[in-house]
């Protein structure tokens, strides 16, 4: 599955870079154009990032603490104060301009937080994790934990793979195999949203007008408002979807 993220619409000059971008990343899984227009690439086998002439890779090295804590690189994401966050298979890094390295936050016990989605709020960037979510604060530069979910039945393994604001005061939890959860991160209080597509979700969405677009899978594509009523639904029988299996 491959997702692409981009912050605008300047990108530099791929000339001669194409060729390139395609032979060394093969298996690109995310891409992002950053607001200096530089373009990182998230593989499989590291991070790449490319200025429009050459093309710098960056990997983990078991030696050295302000590498990448691992190759597997699952999302990248770029806060309101443009730093640069990437999501790895074991930890997040804040990619450091200065140094041209990393920063790796940690957790209570110093151990490396692994998160698998991103919210941007006013205040800072949300990370969503396994039965956490994690804040970091643009005020002070401090990256906490937010959130922990209960280990109940049914929230349990409750990997967040998505993370979208519902309001000012909610967001919307996704999960691939435990479906959804409405969090009020003022109160901490979470509940299961006003409408049911299952546990099984493969992609979720709130658009402009605040419509909820959900993705089961095999199902096609639903849509509903913020109260819980369904607008529409597709599938390969009412529309031109080419497969029920939405990524």
């Amino acid at each position: 599955m491959h997702r692409i993220y981009h912050t605008n619409g300047r990108c530099p000059s791929f000339t001669g870079g194409a060729l390139l971008l395609q032979a060394d990343f093969s298996e690109r899984r995310c891409i992002l154009t950053d607001e200096q227009g530089f373009v990182w690439i998230g593989t499989r086998s590291g991070l790449g990032r490319f200025d429009g002439h050459e093309l710098k890779k960056y990997i983990h090295h078991a030696d050295d603490p302000h590498s990448l804590p691992h190759d597997l690189v699952l999302q990248i994401a770029e806060d309101e104060q443009y730093n640069i966050w990437i999501l790895t298979d074991k930890g997040v890094a804040r990619y450091q301009r200065q140094s041209d390295d990393f920063y790796l936050p940690t957790d209570e016990k110093g151990k490396n937080i692994t998160a698998y989605s991103t919210c941007p709020t006013p205040e800072g960037l949300l990370f969503g994790a396994k039965n956490k979510i994690y804040f970091y604060s643009y005020r002070d530069g401090s990256f906490r934990l937010l959130q922990e979910f209960d280990q109940t039945p049914d929230f349990r393994n409750f990997n967040i793979t998505i993370l979208s604001l519902w309001d000012e005061e909610t967001v919307l939890c996704c999960s691939r195999w435990q479906g959804l959860l409405l969090l009020n991160l003022k109160t901490g209080a979470y509940s299961r949203p006003p409408f049911d597509c299952g546990k099984e979700i493969m992609s979720m969405i709130i658009d402009s007008k605040n419509r909820i677009w959900i993705a089961p899978y095999n199902n096609g594509l639903y849509c509903f408002d913020r109260n819980g009523k369904q607008l529409a639904s597709y599938t390969t029988r009412n529309s031109s979807l080419s497969n029920n299996v939405i990524l």
